[in-house]
């Protein structure tokens, strides 16, 4: 707790997450759109924008009365003049607080904000992979609104045991693989299939293809310490990571199956 004066406190509530998990599936597990806003080195987010911070409201995501810490929570913004609905709002065309579809960290939807990063030390990895997209590594990933249950397994809020039909659901898929630093957050699709190389269903066989085909191709050029299974990729001399271009892979693969051109094309 921080004393800001004789009588108020400013509670910080830290959340560790573990070192190979990308802290973006925090934010998407959390209890409502009202807090779905992140800041980077370079940027901010704030995902549902025109309704945390002009309409000042927000949506559930099938988790009221699950937790007592979650009532309190929406009690909390209640008494901060914010208005919580249990179900999704109507659509209007002049004003949509909240579109269904797939989403992108860093889409037309968000409200993003630059930072001055004048002294901060950038990773050179970091610095390459957002060179290469021409966009920061976390813009370029995403997740999906939905107000139906997916057929294929994904990771979603609310889990499966708490949604009910019609509730809003955030559901994306984890991309996993030793040529990433991170696992990747994407949007999900209706139309999952198996990649030749990859038994699970996934929205991106294609670039599960090409995941595997260069994990074993990084694996054979390092073969004698990589067989030291007590070592990471990562602690692996010559071992490369690929996110910038397996997300770029992910953007050309989307477009390719939707249609939709996504902010890296």
């Amino acid at each position: 707790e921080v004393i800001l004066g004789d009588e108020e406190t400013l509670k910080v509530q830290l959340i560790a997450v573990e070192p190979q998990s990308p802290p973006l599936t925090c934010v998407l597990h959390f209890h409502s759109s009202l807090v779905m806003n992140l800041i980077t080195y370079d940027h901010a987010y704030s995902l549902f924008p025109r309704a945390t911070f002009i309409k000042r409201t927000g949506v559930t995501f099938g988790n009221f009365g699950r937790l007592e810490s979650v009532t309190k929570a929406y009690n909390k913004y209640v008494m901060r003049n914010f208005k919580i609905s249990r179900d999704p709002l109507p659509p209007s065309s002049r004003d949509p607080l909240l579109v269904y579809g797939d989403r992108w960290i860093g889409d037309c939807q968000s409200w993003t904000i630059a930072l001055d990063t004048t002294g901060v030390t950038i990773p050179y990895w970091v610095k390459e992979a957002n060179d290469y997209l021409g966009l920061p590594l976390l813009a370029c990933q995403g997740f999906s609104v939905r107000n139906t249950q997916p057929r294929q397994p994904t990771v979603q809020n609310p889990a499966p045991k708490h949604y009910q039909n019609g509730d809003v659901l955030l559901t994306f898929e984890l991309v996993c693989c030793t040529i990433l630093r991170l696992p990747l957050v994407l949007p999900i699709s209706d139309s999952p299939s198996r990649s030749e190389m990859w038994p699970r269903c996934t929205c991106y066989p294609a670039t599960y293809s090409f995941m595997i085909r260069q994990q074993r191709f990084e694996e054979e050029k390092v073969v004698e310490a990589f067989s030291r299974r007590t070592l990471r990729p990562d602690t692996v001399p010559g071992w490369q990571f690929w996110d910038a271009e397996v997300l770029q892979y992910v953007h050309r693969e989307y477009t390719t199956r939707t249609g939709t051109p996504t902010i890296c094309l």
